[in-house]
């Protein structure tokens, strides 16, 4: 709350001494009383560069604005959403916790819900058949997307879930909940019978954030921060959630935001802030590059 209200301080006052300078630049005292005034206030300079960094974001926001191929107004969704894999449909959260499915051309297809349960987490099958959902209850389901019928795979305690993702060969699902302020639990889970193989804890800087990822191929999966270890990304084998990779970097010594693991199965993606992704090679742990092409914090 600290935060947004000095944010919104000085984008006040960025703006107001702005249009006071644009109004007096006309004459030279004008101008230069106003200049005194400023360097009064802002003696570093600060709020001149948070305003010339607004208007820079907003600049590299219109360069990679993509062109939209459909819109959806008035279904109140969340900002969770994931694509199947396979067919031209993606799978949306709403904000009664329920999932609304639609073709891309916005056509909703089919709902996905449970009156007692609200979704907060999603994750496709690799066939695009089945879906998982993880509530605010504790409880994940697996749901047959022909039939539209479900069955629980995973509770524990009634702590919200917040990330799930499936493991296939053989199939499994990692269920990430609150444990505590900062901190998952991190179960996988065999779908078959909804038996608990291993567990491990994982740390977060937001729970809405990317902190758990999953190959493609279903032997490694991706985590923020391991409980007891300083902050990186690391990449665990999903039998045993052994660390076989730590992806580190100085420069950002207070750790990433997200994490996510490429089709490849070895290129992985770790974001930070501000604005900065690494990918790395996680067969020889190296970083092959710095990407600076976003205006935001890297979340997801």
């Amino acid at each position: 709350m600290a935060v947004s209200l000095a944010a919104g301080v000085v984008l006040t006052l960025a703006f107001a001494l702005s249009i006071t300078l644009f109004a007096l630049k006309q004459t030279r005292q004008g101008y230069e009383q106003v200049m005194a005034m400023l360097n009064t206030v802002d003696p570093n300079g600060r709020m001149r560069k948070y305003a010339e960094e607004l208007k820079r974001r907003a600049v590299v926001d219109d360069q990679l604005k993509l062109a939209a191929r459909c819109t959806i107004s008035n279904q109140n969704l969340s900002a969770q959403a994931q694509f199947s894999p396979v067919g031209n449909s993606f799978a949306v959260i709403t904000r009664e916790g329920a999932v609304s499915i639609f073709d891309t051309d916005g056509r909703q297809m089919r709902e996905v819900v449970s009156p007692e349960l609200k979704v907060t987490a999603i994750a496709y099958a690799p066939d695009g058949k089945s879906l998982l959902t993880g509530t605010r209850q504790g409880k994940a389901l697996l749901w047959d997307l022909a039939t539209g019928k479900s069955r629980q795979v995973f509770a524990k305690l009634e702590r919200p879930i917040r990330h799930v993702l499936w493991l296939p060969n053989p199939d499994r699902c990692v269920v990430a909940y609150d444990k505590a302020v900062g901190e998952y639990a991190v179960f996988i889970i065999r779908l078959a019978d909804g038996e608990s193989l291993v567990s491990f804890s994982s740390q977060w800087q937001n729970c809405t954030y990317q902190a758990v990822a999953a190959s493609a191929d279903g032997k490694m999966i991706g985590s923020l921060g391991i409980h007891g270890k300083e902050r990186a990304g690391y990449l665990l084998d999903s039998a045993q959630c052994q660390i076989k990779a730590k992806l580190y970097d100085d420069d950002y010594p207070s750790g990433p935001l997200s994490i996510g693991i490429a089709p490849d199965n070895n290129t992985v993606a770790v974001g930070y802030a501000p604005n900065h992704l690494s990918l790395w090679d996680s067969a020889s742990q190296k970083e092959l590059r710095l990407v600076k092409a976003h205006s935001n914090w890297v979340v997801s």
